[in-house]
Formats: C-alpha cells, sequence, structure tokens
C-alpha cells in the first residue's frame, strides 16, 4: 500500500514548510501550510465519501429503466418495486394453487384406479409444499423492505455528502474567492484540489 507513504511525506513536507515560514516570519504563508495540514483530513474523508455516493449514482443510472411510468428516485425505492412485484406473483401462485386444490377434488371425487390415486395423493401433497414455500415471501419481504430503508438513509446521506462537498468552499468563507496579492492567508480551491491530486485522491 502506497498511498499512505504518500500521505505521510506530503503532511511532513507540509510541516517543514510551515516551520520553515514561521522561522523567516512569513505569518501569511504559515498559516497557508497550517490551514492545509488542518483540512487534509477532513477533505480526504469528504472526497472518499462523495466520490462513493457517485459511485451509487452511476450505478443506480446504470440500471434498466423503470418497467412502470414515474421514477424511482432511490435504491430503496426499487427494493419496494422488487417487493411489490413478488408479491404479486405469490398472490398469483397461491390463487392457482388454490384452484388446482379445487380441480383435484373434484377429480378424486370420481373412481380412480390405484396408480390414479397415488397420482393424486402426490400431486395434493405438492400444492401442499408450494403453498408452503410461497408462505415465506411474507418474511422475505419484510427483510427487504428493511434493506430497502437502510440503503435508502444511505443513500440519503451520501447525497448529502456531496452536496456538502461541492458547496464546501464557499460555505467556508461568504468573503468571494482569494484574490492573488491581497489574501494572502486564505486557501484557494485548485490549492486544496491539487494537495488532494499529488495524496493520490
Amino acid at each position: 500500500m502506497t498511498t499512505p507513504v504518500t500521505d505521510r511525506d506530503e503532511l511532513a513536507r507540509l510541516l517543514d514548510e510551515a516551520l520553515a515560514a514561521m522561522e523567516r516570519g512569513d505569518e501569511a504563508a504559515w498559516r497557508r501550510r497550517v490551514q492545509l495540514l488542518a483540512d487534509s483530513p477532513a477533505r480526504n474523508t469528504i472526497r472518499r465519501l462523495a466520490r462513493l455516493a457517485r459511485e451509487l449514482e452511476q450505478t443506480l443510472a446504470a440500471l434498466p429503466p423503470d418497467p412502470v411510468p414515474g421514477r424511482l428516485d432511490d435504491a430503496g425505492a426499487r427494493l419496494d418495486h422488487v417487493v411489490a412485484m413478488t408479491e404479486q406473483a405469490t398472490h398469483r401462485t397461491l390463487d392457482l394453487i388454490e384452484d388446482s386444490r379445487s380441480q383435484l377434488a373434484r377429480l378424486q371425487e370420481g373412481a380412480l384406479d390405484p396408480a390414479q390415486a397415488a397420482i393424486a395423493a402426490t400431486l395434493r401433497n405438492n400444492l401442499k409444499e408450494m403453498a408452503l414455500a410461497q408462505s415465506h415471501q411474507d418474511l422475505g419481504g419484510q427483510t427487504i423492505r428493511k434493506v430497502a430503508g437502510i440503503v435508502r438513509r444511505v443513500h440519503e446521506q451520501l447525497a448529502g455528502i456531496v452536496d456538502d462537498g461541492d458547496n464546501a468552499a464557499p460555505a467556508a468563507d461568504a468573503g468571494g474567492p482569494a484574490v492573488e496579492g491581497v489574501d494572502f492567508d486564505r486557501i484557494d480551491q485548485s490549492d486544496a484540489d491539487d494537495l488532494l491530486s499529488r495524496m493520490g485522491l
């Protein structure tokens, strides 16, 4: 893993520059380096989380088009849609099982030879097992809905992080961008981005 070494070397360089600026009495340069040192961990975390949020958005965008009108805004809504479609299929299956049982009962009212009676008994048992298997859908649906809620909350939080990360620089100081030759002690966004780029982020 080379990233930790790169981060350590970069932080050491900034610290050396801050000490050198202090020794020569350059307060603006000293404050600039100290601010970069203070911001590095926070910016690193924000950029990593923002990258994760963008990857999530790209993954959601790559999913097939919605099969019904309207828009499924997030992964949680998509999971809810899966549960709804599965429940519809389950109810349809249970209806068919019940109808098959009824038809089988009518068939058994007539005279059946031993082989036919054995087949009817097997079919009746199979229908029972099918109904039992479908009954677990409710438990599965509850689990998926819980997961959908978690995914939705994560999606919302990551989206907020992306917004905060994109607007972090203006929000920190409403006085406008740094002006070269005037605002010596203020950090330009390009400087922070360049630092993060050199750190491999």
